[in-house]
C-alpha cells in the first residue's frame, strides 16, 4: 500500500506564518472589546427606542392650536415650562 503524502511545513514556513499572525492578535483583542461595546450600545438603543417612539407620537399629536394656546399664557404652568424648556419653545424675560 502506498502511503499518503503529508505536507509538513518547514521551519521557515512556520516562522513566517507566526510572524504574519502576530499583528492579528491585538486586532482580535480589539475586535472582542468593540463587540462588547456594540452589544451594550444595541441594548441601550433597544431600551431607548420605545421612549423615542412615544415622544414622536406625542409630537405628531400636537397641532398648531395647542402651541398657540401655550404661547398665549403669560406664565405657563410649571410642568409646561419644564417640558417647553427642553424643546426650546420658551425663554426667560431677559431673552436667554
Amino acid at each position: 500500500m502506498a502511503k499518503e503524502a503529508r505536507w509538513l511545513p518547514t521551519a521557515h514556513a512556520t516562522h513566517t506564518l507566526t510572524l504574519a499572525m502576530q499583528p492579528l492578535l491585538p486586532v482580535q483583542a480589539m475586535a472582542k472589546e468593540i463587540q462588547v461595546v456594540a452589544d451594550d450600545a444595541k441594548a441601550d438603543l433597544a431600551e431607548a427606542m420605545p421612549a423615542l417612539n412615544a415622544a414622536i407620537d406625542s409630537l405628531k399629536a400636537l397641532n398648531k392650536n395647542d402651541i398657540v394656546e401655550i404661547k398665549s399664557f403669560p406664565k405657563p404652568p410649571p410642568l409646561v415650562q419644564v417640558r417647553s424648556f427642553g424643546s426650546g419653545r420658551f425663554h426667560d424675560s431677559n431673552g436667554s
